[in-house]
């Protein structure tokens, strides 16, 4: 603003001189002044448009920078982790293996008999050469062990494979007493004695008695940290820790300082003793960040010992700050260029401004918002643009209102038709209804209403509303699936998982049913019979599903109601064999809708399937195969209505007596012969829609056509449209109506005396040029040519 009011205030000393050399102002310098300060108002408001530009780009380039930065900084450190817990694991699993295979040894040696007589002090010197000798070749096995002894506590005597032990034995013994303050069988003590650092496993002899006096010492070397964790390997990048079950450090190899790593255990213990690590769930690691480095270490193992890795950021985010850097770099390119390309485009964008004026003074008078109540025009224009908003507002709430009723035709769709295309589940994500396709079964709810009832329509509506609200409450908190009101006071839902295993859906689906009966039955005012499907796996069959849940709901016509009845409760037939009968209903009839023969043919596999079946009977097939097609054809009426195809005689399916008989038959008299009457059906309606297009072309050959709007009319809908121009006339819409266009032009430059440029007119082409350009193209000659010569041919 600082701008504009200098410059007024340049305009206003500027007025004040003129009266000052006594000269009037004139009415000339008065809009002068005016033209002057809207010049200046303008020039403002171009300034603080490009201001506010370069602020959000500013912003846009710091928030993208940041958000790629943490983006790439989070993935590196999830790979890190990851990397890092691998070989952790591998760390621990070594040490592991080696202190087994120290126990392992430790239980072979007490069970030799020697052994044994030194735990009851029968032993004498030629056994204990014996022992020793033992001892060496155990000595000899183990990698990284200096020494090992036995240690008898009773009368303080020890053999040893290292001989200069026996003399300084007594520096043990506060190893050994540390090890009788654990009260345990086994352990691996790491203490300072006499300013040295010692590392011992001790084991007690025996190990399953209560009386032990004997111990076996095995002294292990630094070393053995030096070849697990590495020395030379990490000391660039970072540091390997081990912590024992007392939450002391044990070893640390890598680049870290002592007072760093102590650090680290620290933080470690009071995470492991705040969250106690689950056994089931040793293997993955835990994350922490002290001091600008990344720790990963892994819960306490079986024997109580942690496993840890530290690195710095800096060592393994130096990609990631690269890549930061690089796009700070080009974000303040791309800032420099915005500040170029705003001065440039200022003046443009307030054409737009103007251009936006213009509409909204054009198409205001719809609007509550008038310029004359506004105390100034950008007032104006901001209600109308409020006005708009308001109405938006409007159209998506009363969109809000439609979607729940969306949702339940497109679902009760599929439940009715199935999702074969690819394009249902699309659509099914793009409603948000949730549904997942590897394992799916469907269970139908039917009010328990008597014949003579006194509740209203209304008072029945009002329960089947809250009996499907109820339903998808239940089916939202257990898994994923969508509830739906279908007809007679019934309600349908579908239950799905990612799980393609059916024993935990089923579980489910048991839960929610039973959930659902006994809530409605103790709050509501009826009871309610459910209906379950049995759990399938492919979703072309989702009818299916819904079908079969419908008919054993119309098991309480028998048993009267208030009662779930499942269809995976198995019986003898069931136990005996398995077929697809309703599967292979659902996909021959879909083939034969859909007029593909090697779908239908395809859908009777399952028959050859059942040859050479010791369990299968005749005439259990033959039942199931007369059931199947009657099924079809039952279907098939009532998909396509008005064809006249007699039903198969049950005499003339019973004569059928063999699997290939049967699926010759279904090849031949219902596959081919329904999907025969199909295409006939399908070419008489191509045949008769690009008949009405054609005649419906040429009696509005003077208006814009356009196929969307002429289908509209007809009753067509576009896609079959396409499809009867396509072979019946070989050719699209909009070649049609070109070639009736040329037609009805040589027809006009024939009998009537019209100029190129009123035929142009008349036939909607833009203008005289294009039209001559298009019936030169199609004619062969210019259409004044044309018209000459059907002249001349005319007079003789």
């Amino acid at each position: 603003m600082r701008p504009v009011l200098f410059c007024v205030g340049l305009e206003a000393r500027r007025l004040r001189r003129i009266m000052r050399s006594g000269r009037r102002i004139t009415k000339a310098d008065q809009e002068t002044s005016q033209t002057r300060r809207r010049g200046f108002r303008m020039r403002s408001k171009k300034l603080q448009t490009m201001t506010i530009t370069l602020i959000i780009i500013a912003l846009c380039i710091t928030c993208l920078s940041m958000f790629m930065y943490m983006i790439s900084a989070s993935s590196i450190k999830q790979e890190v982790r990851n990397a890092y817990n691998v070989s952790l694991l591998n760390t621990r699993e070594r040490i592991e293996n080696y202190f087994q295979n120290i126990n392992q040894l430790t239980l072979q040696f007490e069970t030799v008999p020697e052994a044994e007589r030194l735990v009851q002090d029968k032993v004498d010197q030629t056994e204990m050469a014996t022992l020793l000798k033992l001892m060496t070749r155990i000595h000899a096995s183990i990698d990284y062990v200096d020494n090992i002894a036995v240690y008898n506590a009773r009368t303080r005597e020890m053999i040893a494979t290292n001989g200069a032990m026996l003399v300084q034995y007594d520096q043990y013994e506060p190893v050994i007493a540390k090890f009788l303050q654990m009260n345990v069988s086994s352990a691996f003590v790491s203490m300072q004695v006499k300013e040295m650092p010692v590392s011992v496993f001790i084991r007690k002899l025996p190990v399953f008695s209560e009386r032990q006096t004997v111990y076996m010492l095995y002294h292990i070397n630094p070393a053995l940290y030096d070849t697990f964790l590495g020395t030379n390997t990490y000391n660039k990048s970072g540091s390997y820790l081990i912590i024992d079950e007392y939450g002391q450090l044990l070893a640390s190899r890598g680049v870290f300082e002592d007072a760093e790593v102590g650090r680290w255990v620290e933080r470690i213990n009071r995470d492991v003793e705040a969250a106690p690590a689950d056994p089931n769930n040793r293997n993955t690691s835990s994350v922490f960040t002290a001091d600008d480095t990344f720790v990963t270490y892994l819960p306490p193992s079986f024997n109580g010992w942690s496993y840890a890795f530290a690195i710095s950021n800096k060592t393994f985010l130096h990609k990631a700050i690269f890549l930061r850097d690089v796009t700070l770099k080009i974000s303040i390119a791309l800032f420099l260029a915005a500040v170029v390309l705003s001065f440039i485009s200022s003046h443009v964008l307030w054409r737009g401004w103007h251009r936006l004026k213009s509409w909204l003074d054009t198409n205001a008078a719809g609007f509550e918002a008038r310029q004359g109540s506004a105390r100034n025009e950008f007032d104006a224009y901001l209600s109308i643009v409020q006005s708009v908003v308001s109405q938006g507002k409007d159209w998506k709430r009363q969109s809000d209102e439609m979607l729940p009723e969306l949702k339940g035709a497109i679902g009760l769709s599929f439940l009715e038709n199935g999702a074969r295309a690819p394009e249902s589940l699309k659509k099914m994500k793009q409603y948000g209804i949730p549904f997942k396709e590897n394992a799916f079964c469907c269970f139908c709810v039917e009010l328990d209403l008597p014949q003579e009832s006194d509740y209203s329509a209304w008072d029945v509506a009002a329960l089947e509303y809250a009996v499907v609200s109820l339903m998808q409450e239940v089916i939202d908190e257990k898994g994923y699936g969508f509830a739906v009101n279908t007809w007679r006071s019934r309600a349908a839902a579908v239950i799905s998982s990612d799980d393609p295993a059916a024993g935990a859906l089923e579980e489910t689906t048991r839960h929610i049913t039973r959930t659902l009966h006994r809530f409605i039955e103790e709050h509501f005012p009826v009871t309610v019979s459910i209906g379950v499907s049995r759990i399938r796996s492919d979703v072309s069959h989702l009818n299916v599903c819904y079908s079969e849940a419908h008919e054993m709901l119309d098991r309480k016509l028998i048993s009267g109601g208030n009662q779930i009845y499942e269809a995976n409760v198995p019986d003898e037939e069931a136990e005996a064999i398995r077929f697809p009968l309703r599967e292979m209903g659902s996909d021959i009839f879909y083939g034969i809708r859909t007029r593909d023969r090697e779908l239908a043919y395809k859908a009777l596999g399952p028959i050859f399937e059942l040859k050479d079946k010791e369990n299968v009977h005749y005439k259990w097939f033959q039942s199931h195969m007369v059931e199947l097609a009657q099924s079809v054809y039952h279907q098939f009426y009532a998909y396509a209505k008005g064809l006249e195809v007699p039903e198969p005689k049950l005499d003339e399916l019973l004569q059928i007596s063999s699997l290939e008989a049967w699926a010759a038959w279904f090849k031949r008299d219902c596959i081919d012969r329904l999907i025969s009457r199909l295409e006939e059906q399908h070419r008489t309606g191509l045949a008769a829609a690009a008949a009405k297009l054609e005649a419906h072309a040429r009696e509005h050959i003077e208006s814009d056509l356009q196929i969307e709007s002429c289908c509209k009319q007809l009753g067509i809908p576009v896609s079959f449209a396409k499809q009867a121009l396509k072979e019946e006339k070989g050719a699209t819409f909009n070649e049609l109506v070109l070639q009736l266009r040329i037609e009805r032009a040589k027809l006009w430059f024939e009998n009537e005396d019209c100029s190129v440029e009123e035929v142009a007119r008349r036939l909607q082409y833009s203008n005289a040029q294009n039209f001559s350009r298009m019936f030169k193209k199609e004619v062969g000659v210019a259409p004044g040519q044309y018209r000459s010569a059907a002249k001349a041919l005319k007079n003789g």
